[in-house]
């Protein structure tokens, strides 16, 4: 970032090192710091949106397994939970977004092992 009149603007600086160019991070794009995704606006959208792709991924894998609800839940418990810990962890996501998203995801996959009406409580 750089100031220009009274304003901060992001700009693509030239960095050497033993005269290499280091590249520089483009323009609303992230990069990445001790598995932390930082960029210029500060935000988490591509670390929600990154945590509900790898939270699918492990759920949709997990119900392909041809093994009984129980034991879903178990890999659900031990392993999916600390796979996704680490972004719970580093990230401050909003409450409300942990609980329409994260939540009501494996809620729903709940639902499907379990062979559960969506009326039921599964909360």
């Amino acid at each position: 970032m750089r100031k220009i009149n009274q304003q901060y603007s992001q700009y693509l600086p030239s960095v050497y090192i033993d005269g290499e160019t280091i590249p520089a991070t483009n323009f609303n794009q992230d990069f990445v710091y001790l598995g932390k995704r930082f960029n210029f606006d500060l935000n988490t959208d591509s670390a929600k949106k990154e945590l509900k792709e790898k939270l699918l991924n492990l759920l949709t894998i997990t119900s392909k397994l041809t093994i009984n609800p129980g034991q879903k839940v178990k890999i659900l418990k031990d392993i999916i939970y600390s796979k996704i810990s680490f972004e719970l962890k580093i990230y401050d996501f909003n409450h409300s977004w942990l609980v329409s998203e994260p939540d009501s995801l494996i809620k729903e996959y709940l639902r499907l092992w379990f062979q559960l009406p969506i009326s039921s409580c599964v909360g």
